[in-house]
């Protein structure tokens, strides 16, 4: 049920970034890409190697309830840190939230 939980919350307000770029569009390669919480789900079923996912929401939601290998760093705090993310170029992040507010 908290899984489930988890997947509503995603599903209806997913922001995902997966970086470094997975595509080339003509050449030329996007800084992210936006995967709904279908793929998110599908990539963790896989267990996908060199991925971190970081949940940004603030540390009250996380508490309440989050993907089980998430990692919290609120969205304020990365804006004012970007050293935050300090992983190494090959691994991809997945940023989850629930919006801007």
């Amino acid at each position: 049920m908290r899984v489930m939980k988890m997947f509503v919350v995603v599903a209806g307000l997913l922001l995902v970034a997966v970086l470094p770029s997975m595509a080339a569009e003509k050449g030329k390669a996007e800084p992210y890409t936006v995967a709904t919480s279908e793929e998110l789900k599908a990539m963790l079923d896989r267990q996908e190697p060199d991925m971190v996912i970081i949940d940004a929401r603030n540390p009250e939601e996380y508490q309440e309830v989050h993907i089980r290998t998430a990692v919290n760093i609120p969205w304020p705090k990365l804006e004012k840190d970007k050293t935050l993310l300090n992983f190494p170029k090959e691994m991809k992040l997945v940023f989850y939230c629930n919006g801007f507010k």
